[in-house]
């Protein structure tokens, strides 16, 4: 696709657009508007029935009218959010189609995310929740939207202004901010039953919120949620004595206090606990194909199981848990000293620690039972912020950036009875068991000082120009241990260093910078365009699974060119906006394989391309009917990846030798060419509520939902067994609004029962023993029919 094409229709769009016959004012909301999402700014009470409000986002690090911000941004509401029964962040891509979701909170952007299952490894996908960075997303993110104001998706490098990386995009997580002189409260309960699985099928969700004034200056907000869901996957046949909690239960609570004394200084607290047990949701596998002669395949006919793209069963032998607890506080002072000028603090503390063990084969016989993590992570972050406006020439933003950050991690991995046949020397340095194992402990540490600001100039009126920039610094240390003896395997695997054990570092200074520029055509079309550099930091693989020069993996970069047009039409009854982009990622971090040591590892072996366009539109048509809808058209491929991991079974014409170990051929894929892991090449959704009064006290209300998503590879390799076709998701909602205060749904999520996995992936034990394309498939609370009632009250 050829930007210069996307560029030519957005000229002509703006061209069309400027037609006087259909200029209306646009109002404007100040820059220092609470984060909120207004229902309308028109000041006839009925205009807000019959035209669009405002949507307020802070994807500049200021309150901003949506329409008047020269970045691609995908507002989820708190309201949609309750419509379509998105619980947390992973449901969220249903609603943002540039936004793709794996596993256990791995995000993609446009095509472009990190595939590695590893906390060393920081996110090409950022989240901040309230203004602070969440410094390891993949078990930080995890809680339910709770008094959520809305979620904003942030497509393309978003490093400059938050926190730190975030080099394919960044979610923008908003709560809602305690209310000043208002006691308010809401209690909404919700029961789930997912008919068309085998085993258990129930669920249900808690969550109640109550805001309290404590004088007229400050007030108090604190929320609370409980969750208990039935596992997805259904339990046929297990060892004996081993520990299984394949459900997912989680709670969690988060205090605010709010003090604005005057109408200069203003100070937010916020404090937040939760806690996850289970593995349903996250890792919760079942077989879905066995190739010709598996070995994984034998055991599970032993155990009644037929693998199948809708096979739920599974047989454990190992344990089988995962718990996480995390939580954190943060401290915001904002102090303007003049009108223009603001000057902002915001400190940070966040920490979790999680315990899991998996059983990997998925039968009842002792394989590979034991892939056990034990960690804690603890970090701190300190940002200064001063912001000014009110000079019709120029305005910005400037400040300074501290995070620093500690991971302890502990490991065993390794086999059991029938993993004593592995070929494959160093194969179950990561997997383990009784017979064959070994232990992992490492202490990684990761300081990261920026300093970043960004300037708009005016030079003429409707004219803006934009530069920024960000110097970062990050210094990254990892101390490791590694030895078979630490939990008495009897044979240890892979190479063993004993404590104080090995020491490595990685240091880098980068510059990121934005330029840029928007135009504002009418009062109700902008257009802009951009070109920036993102940037995501170094890190270190654990020593044991490369070689000496291995260890170190160099930063990630992206330029990315993004135009764009945001309009309001049709007297303020319809909001279309358009942004094409082209990215190219250099030097980006990939999975691939060490000849010496025959083990995976992160590398810098990549190149990039996502290009493509996205079209945002929200209507109210008629009173009461509000329509929103989205799509993606995306290009996402490796320019350049010579090097990949071969698939199991592989054809020898695309799996070739790359080098030797030892006089042994060791073979690698070319990638080059193919599309990115789980990138579709067309993503839309649509949703539809509309609201009738009945009654001067009952409304009643409708809504429904439309997702579809082109096919996608889960595999760099694109193997042909890890590709998921096209899927296509309803749902639909009805209720009753009594008073304000009551309501009542029914509602059914995936209505048609689409079953549809998360992710696909390989099954270890055939692919390593007998180098056979046998896969497993995750499963998530969506994957399946729910059908179920919510309450809510508000008081």
């Amino acid at each position: 696709m050829k930007i210069s094409y996307l560029a030519g229709v957005s000229a002509a769009a703006i061209t069309i657009m400027a037609t006087p016959s259909m200029a209306q004012q646009a109002p404007t909301v100040p820059t220092d508007a609470p984060t909120v999402t207004a229902t309308t700014t028109a000041s006839d009470p009925a205009a807000s029935q019959t035209q669009l409000g405002d949507i307020v986002v802070t994807a500049q690090r200021i309150s901003q009218p949506l329409q008047r911000v020269p970045i691609a941004v995908q507002p989820v509401t708190g309201a949609e959010l309750e419509n379509r029964k998105l619980n947390d962040l992973a449901q969220l891509q249903i609603a943002a189609p540039s936004l793709q979701v794996t596993g256990e909170n791995q995000f993609a952007i446009r095509g472009v995310g990190s595939q590695s299952f590893n906390a060393n490894v920081d996110s090409s996908v950022g989240v901040a929740v309230d203004d602070v960075s969440l410094g390891v997303p993949l078990f930080m993110s995890n809680g339910i939207l709770d008094d959520v104001a809305q979620v904003e998706v942030l497509m393309g490098p978003q490093g400059l202004l938050f926190g730190r990386n975030a080099s394919a995009g960044l979610l923008n997580v908003v709560t809602n901010k305690p209310e000043l002189g208002v006691a308010s409260g809401r209690l909404y309960a919700e029961a789930d039953y997912r008919d068309s699985l085998p085993g258990k099928k129930w669920g249900g969700l808690f969550k109640g919120t109550v805001n309290l004034p404590l004088g007229e200056n400050a007030a108090f907000r604190i929320n609370g949620f409980y969750e208990d869901q039935d596992p997805i996957t259904n339990v046929v046949a297990q060892g004996a004595n081993n520990r299984i909690d394949n459900y997912r239960r989680r709670g969690g609570a988060r205090a605010k206090l709010l003090f604005e004394p005057n109408d200069r200084l203003s100070l937010y607290i916020i404090g937040d606990y939760s806690k996850e047990t289970g593995i349903g949701g996250i890792f919760d596998r079942s077989a879905r194909y066995f190739a010709p002669g598996s070995l994984t395949g034998a055991f599970a006919a032993a155990n009644g199981i037929t693998a199948a793209p809708d096979n739920f069963d599974v047989g454990v032998s190992g344990d089988y848990f995962r718990n996480v607890e995390s939580g954190g506080a943060s401290a915001n002072v904002s102090y303007k000293l003049t009108d223009s000028l603001t000057l902002s603090n915001i400190f940070a503390w966040r920490a979790y620690k999680t315990n899991f063990n998996l059983d990997q084969d998925l039968t009842s016989f002792d394989g590979v039972d034991v892939n056990a993590t034990r960690s804690s992570y603890r970090q701190f972050s300190n940002e200064t912020r001063l912001a000014w406006s009110g000079n019709a020439f120029i305005d910005g933003q400037a400040g300074l950036y501290y995070f620093d950050s500690r991971l302890r991690n502990q490991n065993r991995i390794g086999a059991g009875a029938f993993g004593a046949l592995d070929p494959v020397p160093g194969f179950f340095n990561s997997v383990s068991n009784p017979v064959f194992g070994t232990d992992q402990r490492s202490v990684f540490r990761v300081e990261s000082k920026a300093a970043f600001g960004q300037v708009n100039v005016h030079p003429i009126e409707d004219l803006t120009l934009i530069a920024g920039g960000r110097v970062t610094r990050d210094e990254v240390r990892q101390d490791a241990i590694q030895s078979g003896v630490l939990f008495a395997y009897p044979v240890p695997i892979g190479p063993t260093f004993a404590a104080p054990g090995r020491q490595d570092e990685i240091n880098n200074t980068d510059f990121s910078w934005k330029f840029g520029a928007q135009y504002q055509v009418t009062p109700w079309a902008m257009g802009y365009a951009t070109y920036s550099k993102g940037y995501k930091g170094p890190t270190l693989n654990f020593p044991g699974n490369v070689t000496t020069g291995q260890v170190g993996v160099g930063p990630e970069t992206v330029k990315a060119l993004e135009l764009g047009l945001k309009t309001t039409l049709l007297d303020r009854k319809l909001r279309l906006n358009f942004s094409a982009f082209r990215q190219l990622f250099d030097d980006f971090q990939v999975q691939g394989f060490d000849a010496s040591s025959q083990q995976f590892f992160l590398g810098n072996a990549a190149k990039v391309k996502s290009q493509g366009f996205e079209v945002q539109a929200d209507a109210r048509p008629v009173r009461g009917l509000t329509v929103n809808a989205s799509m993606t058209v995306l290009d996402s491929k490796f320019r350049r990846y010579t090097n990949d991991v071969c698939y199991p079974g592989q054809p020898a014409t695309t799996c070739l030798a790359v080098a030797t170990n030892n006089g042994v051929p060791i073979f690698g894929s070319d990638s080059s060419g193919n599309r990115t892991p789980f990138s579709s090449k067309f993503t839309s959704t649509i949703s539809a509520t509309y609201e009738r009064p009945v009654s001067d006290s009952v409304s009643l209300i409708a809504s429904g939902s439309y997702f579809h998503r082109s096919s996608v590879y889960f595999d760099s390799t694109n193997n042909p067994n890890t590709r998921l076709g096209g899927i296509d998701i309803f749902g639909l909602n009805l209720g009753a609004r009594f008073n304000e205060n009551l309501k009542f749904e029914v509602f059914c999520k995936n209505c048609t029962d689409k079953k549809y996995p998360l992710s696909i992936g390989g099954d270890a034990v055939d692919g390593a023993l007998l180098k056979i394309n046998s896969t497993q498939q995750i499963w998530g609370y969506n994957s399946v029919r729910t059908i179920g009632a919510a309450v809510t009250l508000n008081f």
